[in-house]
């Protein structure tokens, strides 16, 4: 007589089990199923192929972050162009916005004894006349214009296509 089984000692008294051919396959089918259903049910960490990353400052580049696939650094096809979402004043979704600062619009000056006086709008006064220098030695009032670009506060970026 086992005494171990006797007294509930069930570990002790366990018998192996043996299991058939047929059962083994069946249940190694039943677990592969079972994995196939997890499977699909994971969020693939495949890139698609041309997709654009932007890589902010501080952040990792994203062959880092995606090892397995080939990034090209695209950054120079955006080069100097500021991006803003699209909406409000913004062009066009795809075209590029021309620049714009306020400038000068008009120049006023009272004659002095002997000087006339001048009211004039800029677009008389440009590259090709009289005061393309910044410059007009016949008034006693001038101007001149920095070549000094107007641009909002920014930060570089870098855009990444797969």
């Amino acid at each position: 007589e086992d005494v171990s089984c006797f007294r509930r000692n069930l570990v002790l008294c366990e018998r192996p089990q043996h299991w058939t051919q047929q059962r083994f396959i069946r249940v190694a089918q039943e677990l592969q199923r079972e994995l196939d259903v997890i499977k699909n049910r994971k969020v693939p960490d495949s890139v698609p192929f041309g997709f654009t990353y932007i890589q902010l400052p501080h952040q990792l580049e994203p062959g880092k972050i995606w090892p397995l696939f080939k990034w090209l650094d695209i950054s120079h096809t955006y080069a100097g162009l500021f991006m803003r979402v699209l909406g409000g004043e913004s062009a066009p979704f795809g075209s590029v916005q021309g620049s714009g600062a306020p400038r000068l619009a008009s120049i006023k000056s009272y004659g002095l004894h002997g000087v006339p006086s001048i009211d004039t709008h800029m677009e008389d006064i440009g590259a090709d006349n009289k005061w393309s220098n910044g410059h007009y030695n016949g008034f006693p009032v001038a101007f001149k214009v920095s070549k000094s670009e107007v641009r909002p506060k920014n930060i570089a970026i870098k855009v990444w296509k797969r």
